[in-house]
């Protein structure tokens, strides 16, 4: 990428970049391109599958229905109350 791409990638994300940064950013951005480059010319038709040690486990519960008593404590704790209704700030 060159300082061209660079200040019109900064301009367009509406950075302001001194000249110094332009110069460290161009810098970065060139090894970052490079490494793509590394990865893109990487095998990974022909390898297999990479182990892994652990595999992860999802602990999940049985969904079980059950009462909630206490809903006028819940509901005295809600910011305001109106008629027995949990007030909230309009959205439109």
């Amino acid at each position: 990428m060159g300082d061209t791409e660079l200040s019109i990638t900064a301009a367009l994300a509406k950075l302001d970049l001194s000249d110094e940064e332009q110069t460290r950013f161009a810098d970065e951005v060139k090894r970052m391109l490079q490494y793509f480059d590394l990865m893109a010319d990487a095998d990974i038709d022909s390898g297999a599958e990479a182990d892994v040690p652990v595999r992860p486990v999802t602990a999940l519960r049985d969904d079980v229905l059950s009462r909630f008593c206490d809903a006028d404590a819940l509901i005295d704790r809600g910011p305001e109350i109106e008629d027995r209704y949990i007030v909230i700030p309009n959205v439109l």
